[in-house]
C-alpha cells in the first residue's frame, strides 16, 4: 500500500483499518503490486508452518501484476 508516497507492506507495516482511516482522513492512498521477493518470502513462511503449500496464482491476463509471479523451485524453499 502507498500512503502519501510512502510504501507499506500490507498487514505487516500498515493494517487495513489504518489504511482506511488514512484514506477517510483525505490522505493520498493507493495500492500496488508486491515486490517479487515478497512472493518468495511468503512461500518460505508457509513452508515453515506446514507440510505442503498450495498457491493459487492468476494468469497475467487477469492480473494487474505483470508478469505473473511463479512459485520458486521447491529446492529453494527451506524450512527453518
Amino acid at each position: 500500500m502507498i500512503v502519501e508516497e510512502r510504501s507499506y507492506r500490507d498487514r505487516f507495516e500498515l493494517t487495513s483499518g489504518e489504511f482506511f482511516r488514512r484514506l477517510r482522513a483525505g490522505l493520498d492512498a493507493s495500492t500496488s503490486q508486491p515486490a517479487p521477493q515478497a512472493f518468495t518470502d511468503a512461500y518460505q513462511d508457509a513452508a515453515r508452518a506446514a507440510d505442503h503449500v498450495i498457491a493459487i496464482i492468476l494468469s497475467s491476463a487477469l492480473s494487474a501484476r505483470s508478469p505473473t509471479p511463479k512459485p520458486p523451485p521447491a529446492a529453494s524453499i527451506r524450512r527453518a
